[in-house]
């Protein structure tokens, strides 16, 4: 899992359910040195991209078919929530002023 630490290398920095609830623009302390982590958000979105396409195809009416819709989250969002798990790294938290 991309879950280490960028300052201190401590794998895991955070639980794999916490990071799976944060998104690119959120940040978490590092309990081990007490720096600001976030997540990459280049690969997050990409992540997250699959799903988002789903619900604007539903929301347009494009995907009409209710239950297939339905078939393809389900098979969407295991895949999803593992990559995010494990191919989104952690990255140092911009400073803010």
């Amino acid at each position: 899992m991309e879950n280490a630490c960028p300052y201190c290398n401590r794998s895991p920095c955070v639980s794999g359910w916490r990071k799976l609830v944060l998104g690119p623009n959120a940040s978490f302390t590092c309990p081990a040195c007490g720096n600001r982590v976030t997540l990459e958000p280049v690969r997050a979105s990409l992540v997250m991209l699959p799903i988002v396409l789903l619900t604007i195809s539903v929301a347009t009416g494009w995907f009409k078919n209710a239950l297939a819709a339905g078939a393809v989250l389900v098979v969407l969002l295991p895949i999803c929530a593992l990559l995010y798990a494990y191919w989104v790294p952690l990255r140092p938290a911009p400073k803010h002023q």
